[in-house]
């Protein structure tokens, strides 16, 4: 999808948006009516320009960096997943970047690119139609980023850190609790895993549903 140029604003105007925000195309939903979220999905499928099935698993991978600014482990990371997805069946890769971006970074993505911040509906397809949200930074954004990611139902996957703000928890089906999936080392098979496991859980309705409402609920309390 193209998209203009946008104009750099701080990380913590982020914080404007919340599920209440959420205006025509899209269906506002909260973690007791999560089902809601569906339709927005669709919306997103529409502003992708791709007949993609809705049941097609939308995989973001977010980086808050400039192409120049990542370093090898880095570009290893993103370069290798972007490639692996395009070839794991179901699966969309979508790239997402936090600022203004040379054009290398899109450039890596052969399917869709947003920078998030150029456009506000966009943004907020972005927000309520995505599946889960890969961050592929040593250092992720994600104290303001990835909990409004969370507040808007969307899973996180991301490298276990103890830099990692206190809100994030790997997901604990069993006693329903958590909010991301975490892998164990800066890797693309541990990151890649990851991700298959994420889709496993969204390939069952009641398994994905509970997902989401949980890691809703667990940056409300």
């Amino acid at each position: 999808m193209a998209t203009k140029t946008p104009t750099k604003r701080p990380a913590s105007s982020l914080l404007k948006y919340a599920p209440q925000n959420l205006t025509d195309p899209f269906s506002l939903y909260t973690e007791e009516n999560i089902t809601k979220k569906n339709a927005n999905k669709n919306v997103l499928l529409e502003l992708l320009g791709n007949k993609l099935d809705g049941k097609t698993f939308l995989v973001g991978l977010v980086v808050s960096k400039d192409a120049a600014d990542l370093d090898e482990d880095e570009q290893h990371l993103l370069t290798n997943l972007l490639t692996a997805l395009e070839h794991l069946e179901g699966v969309y890769p979508v790239l997402i970047t936090l600022t203004e971006s040379d054009k290398k970074l899109p450039r890596l993505a052969k399917g869709a690119h947003f920078v998030f911040g150029a456009h506000p509906t966009a943004d907020m397809a972005l927000l309520s139609g995505m599946d889960t949200f890969v961050f592929v930074d040593k250092t992720p954004h994600l104290e303001d980023f990835g909990k409004l990611l969370i507040e808007f139902g969307s899973g996180i996957i991301t490298c276990q850190s103890k830099l990692l703000p206190s809100f994030i928890e790997e997901y604990n089906p069993y006693k329903e609790r958590g909010n991301a999936l975490l892998f164990a080392s800066f890797d693309v098979w541990n990151a890649f895993a990851a991700i298959v496991r994420m889709k496993e859980i969204a390939s069952f309705s009641y398994d994905w549903n509970t997902f989401r409402r949980v890691a809703m609920q667990s940056v409300r309390a």
